[in-house]
């Protein structure tokens, strides 16, 4: 029996009433759902949860023509079980799951169509014997029924959103560079899931705490391993080694020299394309599963990003022959546009810092001249957090300004990145 068109996603057993999702689209499941069809190729994640307010899972996936994703959930375990294209791979080879995780090599290309989905992102091998033979047996039936499922099944809505989607949320992310670098290997998301970084701190924090506590130290590499692999960057570190005082104060206010020299250069390997995906990903577990972690990375990108003040006057002023660096800011103005579009309200100084959202575009609305290509991108991010959000920036940067002048400037928020000035005597 041929394959159904585009992509497929199967959902067998699913409770009645699961808020059940794929991208921004969410629908709540019923006793006929059977999943999702005439999904176009590309990257999607499905979640799923009981409903918007408690814990989500998904997963992530770049799809290609006639792919099936099969999801089945365990009344036992009350878990869910994603198997991609060809279960019985997974059974002859449990060991085999995404052995593609070591690319770190440097990935020039920044759309989705350079990926070659072949392989199968598993769930876990641990089941015993006749778990193993229970479920051969299910996906039996599932492919034999395959066609009459297709019947019961939801159409992926092919509107504006899709092109939203594909052109501004998702265009920068792709396999090699983004899934495999940051994902756990199965390629599921959740809630709840740490990043590398976290999970190393507590660790470490554990080791200094007690030499008693081995044997628990030990269980946390397991859940280190299985954590986002994000980026890791400290924004309160930013000043060049060997820095005058001079260069300290600069290098604190002004993030230009990190972005250049560490976080692009080093972390990235030069790779523009592969920071922006980040900041893509970060962003959708961040909204889709109101995940810590990865709202953590996205302000901290927003942080950074919006605070290079010489690289972007620069560009501004057309002072630098670095044209990708200039395409590099206004993707990013164009991205942060359409992300914060998306975001919803509530969302706002509850996974997004509005401390953070205000500081950064207070400083881009101060330095990026009225006559100059940034600008454009300015504007309509400011507007955006005016008539979305209630944040005028501009009234902010006015009252800020007639406290300064009048010696009675205070501190509105405690800002944990707040830089260290030195001042040479």
């Amino acid at each position: 029996m041929s394959k159904p068109p585009e992509i497929t996603a199967v959902f067998i057993d699913f409770p009645k009433d699961w808020l059940i999702g794929i991208d921004f689209v969410f629908f709540k499941s019923n006793d006929k759902f059977k999943g999702i069809k005439l999904i176009p190729s590309g990257f999607h994640i499905l979640h799923y949860g009981i409903d918007n307010e408690g814990l989500r899972n998904g997963y992530c996936f770049i799809g290609n023509e006639q792919d099936v994703i099969y999801l089945i959930y365990n009344s036992d375990d009350e878990e869910v079980m994603v198997f991609k294209n060809n279960i019985p791979n997974y059974f002859s080879n449990n060991n085999n799951n995404n052995n593609n995780n070591n690319n770190n090599n440097n990935n020039n290309n920044n759309n989705n169509n350079n990926n070659n989905n072949n392989d199968n992102d598993n769930d876990n091998g641990n089941d015993n014997d006749n778990d193993n033979d229970k479920l051969k047996t299910k996906f039996k039936e599932i492919n034999n029924q395959l066609g009459d499922l297709y019947k019961f099944m939801i159409v992926y809505p092919k509107d504006e959103n899709l092109e939203n989607w594909k052109n501004h949320l998702t265009n920068y992310i792709n396999r090699e560079y983004i899934l495999d670098k940051i994902l756990p290997p199965n390629k599921q998301v959740s809630s709840i899931v740490s990043s590398n970084e976290e999970n190393k701190k507590l660790i470490n924090s554990l080791n200094k705490a007690s030499k008693d506590s081995q044997n628990q130290i030990n269980k946390l590499f397991d859940t280190y391993n299985s954590g986002y692999k994000f980026t890791e960057f400290d924004i309160k570190k930013t000043v060049r080694p060997n820095a005058t005082p001079q260069e300290i104060t600069k290098d604190s206010l002004d993030k230009s020299w990190y972005f250049e020299n560490v976080l692009l250069k080093e972390k990235y390997n030069s790779d523009l394309t592969g920071l922006i995906g980040e900041l893509q990903l970060s962003y959708l577990l961040m909204v889709l599963f109101g995940n810590y972690a990865a709202s953590v990375q996205y302000n901290k990108f927003v942080r950074i990003l919006s605070n290079c003040n010489e690289l972007i006057m620069n560009i501004s002023a057309n002072k630098t022959n670095q044209s990708h660096n200039e395409g590099a800011f206004a993707e990013y103005l164009d991205i942060v546009y359409h992300q914060l579009d998306k975001l919803p309200e509530e969302y706002m100084g509850e996974l997004l810092q509005t401390e953070i959202v205000v500081e950064s575009f207070e400083n881009l609305d101060e330095i990026v001249p009225l006559r100059s290509t940034l600008r454009v991108a300015v504007d309509r991010v400011l507007n955006l957090l005016s008539t979305k959000f209630s944040i005028d920036i501009l009234a902010v940067s006015a009252a800020s300004a007639a406290s300064a002048a009048y010696g009675h400037e205070e501190e509105t928020y405690t800002d944990e990145y707040s830089p260290t000035v030195v001042y040479e005597t």
